[in-house]
């Protein structure tokens, strides 16, 4: 099963990117922010970050360089997609230079969403996305 981790510090968020992915057949796991989410993912079942950008403490910037620069040391595929409600267009353009498979505006389209999933990770039963 593909696990997915979903980071955000909107818990009503948070929460519903976790139920979406898990009824669409990924195992998901939340984190209200960015502290003990690189020791999970230390762990190679993990295979994909779905972080938001502004949250306090380690922003979701910091977060992508640093599973970016995980992903290198272990020399696999770690994709992760950004979501943001304040500067989209700035950040999320600084965000996909940086190595983020995409990035999403609050309020995003879920069918979209999930459309990046599967391309990011393949579909939850092993298939590959499109």
């Amino acid at each position: 099963m593909k696990t997915v981790i979903v980071v955000d510090d909107d818990n009503n968020i948070r929460d519903t990117i976790v139920d979406i992915l898990n009824l669409e057949g990924y195992c998901a796991e939340g984190f209200p922010g960015a502290q003990g989410v690189l020791d999970r993912l230390d762990k190679d079942d993990v295979s994909l970050v779905v972080t938001d950008l502004n949250m306090p403490d380690i922003d979701g910037m910091e977060l992508l360089q640093s599973v970016v620069e995980l992903a290198k040391t272990k020399n696999r595929q770690l994709p992760v997609i950004l979501l943001t409600g304040a500067g989209f267009e700035e950040r999320g353009a600084e965000a996909l230079e940086l190595g983020a498979f995409a990035c999403f505006a609050k309020p995003f389209d879920i069918d979209e969403f999930i459309e990046s999933v599967v391309k990011a990770i393949g579909k939850p039963d092993g298939e590959t996305g499109g």
